[in-house]
């Protein structure tokens, strides 16, 4: 009895864990990659280690010394990191002339946010003409 009771913990347990779905093995890649991301690393590091999914639409939010990017690295989840504005190429006046950098600095931890990539509609200039009234 006590081998039947241990053999049907065992099986719910293998149950348990091979019945993951995609999503959540991926959240679960993906996490540990986001968990790789460190305060100081810069842009092309973070690249390197969360490349941005071929169809990802790519945001950012620029407040004063720092931008906050949202990275789509599979259709279920993204990445939220913020970095600062090191390496920026500016014109003689000081003012920046992208706020994108390979040299940018991560300024706060990854955080992995589990939602549906927006679809992207691309437009040619033919078709944008074709929808005029």
């Amino acid at each position: 009895m006590k081998i039947a009771s241990v053999a049907l913990i065992a099986t719910l347990c293998i149950l348990t864990f091979a019945c993951k779905s995609p999503v959540a093995v991926n959240g679960d890649y993906w996490q540990s990659k986001a968990s790789q991301v460190a305060v100081g690393m810069t842009r092309a590091e973070v690249e390197k280690l969360l490349p941005p999914h071929p169809r990802s639409p790519m945001t950012m939010v620029g407040t004063g010394g720092s931008q906050s990017v949202r990275y789509w690295v599979d259709e279920n989840w993204s990445v939220n990191i913020a970095y600062d504005y090191t390496g920026v190429p500016r014109d003689a006046r000081g003012t920046a002339l992208d706020v994108t950098s390979p040299h940018n600095k991560v300024l706060t931890v990854a955080a992995l946010k589990q939602s549906k990539m927006p679809a992207i509609e691309v437009k040619s200039i033919g078709t944008i003409e074709q929808q005029r009234p």
